[in-house]
């Protein structure tokens, strides 16, 4: 019908009308563009949402669930410490759990499959991308602890004597591992204020304040606190 009238008015010399026409063809066409474009906005908020939601609780869970295993590995380590005060000689206190060693990274890898990089802003990308790296790195570290526990602990538990040389100290193969377990005592605290942080900027992705990637300050063998 546009193309009709238009032709008309061409007939009819109506520049006017033409140019009328014309100016109509092109408003309906930006503003189909920027409906379109609002539309796209809205659905990729909505996605950002969903990405971000889903992460908030994977991190809430993997704080929670950390602080429980910190405070129990601590107070094994303390009861330890307390046995050798005492002048006895346990065999070296090992934190075991039970499931996967390392934590699970599925919503990490979804949000990836997502495009989370197009949906957030880079620098809370960066941060979330840099927590799950060093969370699988703990985990990995976390998991030679263990190992070192099946091949070189639990098989000697019987005769705890083996664990310490003639003069009473600990060997220090032992006590290397139990220094292991300190350490990831201290990481995971690390960690856990890491993913705080981040659940905090998610109420404001786009702010773009600070840094939430973790940093570590304590020296290697340094005790952890609980």
């Amino acid at each position: 019908m546009l193309a009709r009238r238009v032709m008309n008015h061409i007939k009819k010399q109506n520049w006017t009308g033409v140019a009328l026409d014309f100016v109509i063809v092109v408003l309906g066409v930006f503003i189909g563009i920027e409906v379109s474009n609002w539309n796209a906005d809205r659905a990729d908020a909505r996605r950002a949402r969903e990405v971000l939601a889903a992460i908030d609780v994977d991190l809430n869970d993997f704080a929670q669930v950390t602080e429980e295993m910190t405070i129990e590995a601590s107070r094994g380590l303390a009861a330890f410490d307390e046995a050798r005060r005492r002048g006895e000689r346990p065999a070296p206190y090992y934190f075991r759990v039970s499931g996967s060693d390392t934590p699970p990274q599925a919503v990490w890898d979804v949000a990836l499959q997502s495009n989370i990089s197009e949906l957030v802003p880079p620098s809370l990308v960066f941060d979330l991308g840099f927590f799950y790296s060093e969370q699988q790195g703990v985990g990995v570290k976390f998991i030679r602890y263990q190992d070192f526990i099946e091949r070189q602990i639990l098989p000697r538990l019987d005769d705890p004597s083996t664990f310490y040389d003639g003069e009473g100290r600990l060997k220090p193969a032992f006590e290397q591992n139990m220094a292991r377990l300190h350490e990831w005592i201290y990481e995971s605290h690390v960690l856990t204020r890491s993913s705080d942080c981040l659940r905090e900027r998610f109420k404001n992705p786009s702010s773009g304040d600070g840094s939430c990637r973790p940093v570590y300050t304590r020296t290697a063998g340094e005790p952890a606190q609980p």
